[in-house]
């Protein structure tokens, strides 16, 4: 839920998100929304380069670009860059359909280890959401077992949600 006001959406956070958000630029931490083609473009080789590195398949850019095309236009794609130091980090890309925003991918580089700067890329993400009158966003699922176990594989990623205040539906 996004409803609210900032100030109500960070307290649903833990305390360490928040931590994060409010000293990642003390950090070097810096953000851009972008609407781009070729900021788009670099969101793509980031996100080849984390699925080589994690083993996971990505979509061809063909994909990519029909996602810009169809949403695009209506300001219903979001892609917010996050930098450490000058170097780009960590990007976060969604859609959003109607009050609801959907994160899709959220690749990282070696350069986000030790800093912040996921939590700020899915902060100003989130700020997006809400901007283009989103309520709620949908993370979908962590993959874990309802409760999660401690031997679950994507037991921090479910963490991560939980920390952000996502509730499990």
């Amino acid at each position: 839920d996004v409803r609210g006001s900032e100030r109500e959406l960070l307290g649903r956070m833990a305390p360490k998100r928040r931590q994060h958000i409010s000293t990642g630029a003390k950090k070097g931490v810096t953000t851009a929304f972008s609407t781009r083609l070729e900021d788009l473009r670099e969101f793509y080789g980031m996100l080849v380069e984390h699925g080589a590195r994690h083993r996971y398949p990505v979509r061809d850019w063909p994909y990519f670009a029909a996602l810009s095309e169809v949403f695009g236009p209506s300001g219903s794609l979001g892609l917010v860059l996050g930098s450490v130091g000058g170097t780009r980090a960590s990007a976060l890309l969604g859609v959003r359909f109607g009050r609801v925003a959907y994160p899709l991918y959220a690749p990282n580089t070696p350069a986000a280890r030790g800093a912040p700067v996921g939590d700020l890329v899915h902060w100003a993400w989130l700020g997006w959401a809400r901007e283009v009158g989103c309520q709620e966003v949908d993370f979908g699922s962590s993959g874990t077992h309802v409760p999660p176990r401690d031997t679950d594989v994507n037991l921090g990623i479910y963490r991560f949600k939980v920390e952000l205040g996502c509730r499990l539906e």
